[in-house]
């Protein structure tokens, strides 16, 4: 695989999982009843960035380990 598609595939990999979980976070939000909308768009927000990074990074991680088996 080369750097260019493992990036790309990172990049989705990453956007992935943040829509879903975002998504996911909003779909929950819509079945409970509260106050704090606000509170819980931003929330869902902030935990759907850091899902989106870390698997960003997992996969770049996972891609740097299977270049240097490599060589």
């Amino acid at each position: 695989m080369s750097i260019v598609s493992s990036n790309h595939l990172a990049l989705w990999a990453g956007l992935t999982a943040l829509f879903g979980n975002l998504a996911a976070v909003h779909v929950i939000a819509l079945f409970s009843n509260g106050d704090s909308e606000r509170s819980k768009a931003t929330g869902a927000v902030i935990t759907a960035i850091c899902v989106g990074a870390s698997v960003y990074a997992k996969q770049k991680w996972d891609d740097a380990k299977e270049a240097r088996k490599r060589g």
